[in-house]
């Protein structure tokens, strides 16, 4: 049984190695933002003026004006740089750290299914944060998607339905729930979101895993369930670091992120196979420990075997 055990753990080590090794998965990849690739400062100084979408797609993401100028920091995680965002409660939006595209990403305007990946950290778990979201601040309300901390140390997203009439379903962690806090003050962790529009239902479809596990279970609430597999098109601009419109008109709901962010992975896609190589890569190059349901290790068997098909034909 020793053996049989030892040889297990070899075979998960091995495949959770191989799979680092490939890299961030490409494949339906539509932005991509790494603090150590990319990252356009101002002159001499670590003011960030804009973040280059390393996919190749051209969304980069930029400060609107002087006073929304996040930080490069050096050497901040497992020797890493971050994307440092200074926010607080009530702010200014002339004042909130902020990036965001000069157009619309439509590959990511809530017409398809969904993987948004985070590498962060943040000290304010009490506070609701916006992190990355494409919002529309029209009348009504309407949204494709937003990512947050929901405050009392939890993460929010929040869909909305494909009617328009403004209603949404939020899926949130419950701190009160087994395992205690989700986000703890400080502490890097890898945050995946996936919306599923072919999901029978809204617990089928929007899904939440930290470091790799599933998240379970997500309070499904809000004013109305998705009554379409489908996100709603809303051709608004990728925005980072608040939960806000681009206008200081949409202050009133400024929510800016007070943190660090590594990384942001962001696929027009809900495949498994994506999602578990994009958080093996980022565990393996940010030191975070990343350890896949028991369910994906046949999908990452398969993708080690690809690994190492390419690696023997080179």
């Amino acid at each position: 049984m020793t053996k049989v055990i030892c040889c297990g753990l070899f075979v998960t080590a091995f495949l959770l190695a191989s799979v680092a090794y490939a890299g961030a998965p490409t494949a339906n990849l539509q932005a991509w933002y790494k603090a150590d690739a990319g990252v356009d400062v101002v002159g001499s100084t670590t003011a960030v003026g804009a973040w280059a979408d390393s996919s190749g797609n051209g969304n980069t993401i930029s400060a609107p004006g002087v006073g929304n100028q996040p930080t490069l920091v050096s050497n901040v995680l497992n020797g890493k740089p971050v994307v440092r965002f200074d926010g607080s409660a009530g702010q200014a939006f002339a004042d909130t750290d902020l990036l965001h595209t000069s157009g619309n990403v439509t590959a990511l305007d809530g017409t398809g299914n969904l993987t948004a990946i985070i590498a962060f950290a943040t000290d304010n778990v009490t506070e609701r944060q916006g992190l990355v979201n494409v919002w529309h601040f029209g009348t009504p309300h309407k949204a494709s998607w937003a990512l947050m901390v929901k405050g009392s140390d939890d993460l929010r997203a929040f869909v909305a339905n494909s009617a328009g009439d403004g209603g949404s379903t939020r899926g949130e962690t419950n701190d009160s729930k087994p395992g205690g806090s989700i986000v703890t003050a400080g502490e890097f962790m890898i945050w995946s979101t996936v919306y599923d529009g072919s999901g029978a239902t809204t617990a089928d479809r929007l899904k939440f895993y930290k470091d790799g596990a599933q998240l379970d279970p997500i309070n499904l609430v809000g004013e109305h369930p998705i009554p379409t597999p489908e996100l709603m098109d809303i051709d608004e601009a990728l925005v980072v670091g608040t939960w806000t419109g681009i206008k200081p008109t949409a202050q009133s709901f400024n929510k800016p992120f007070d943190g660090d962010m590594a990384e942001i992975l962001l696929y027009d896609s809900s495949d498994a196979a994506i999602r578990s190589q994009a958080e093996l890569y980022l565990g393996a190059k940010y030191g975070i420990s990343v350890v896949p349901e028991p369910s994906g290790l046949l999908v990452l068997a398969g993708l080690a075997f690809g690994v190492m098909r390419r690696r023997a034909i080179r």
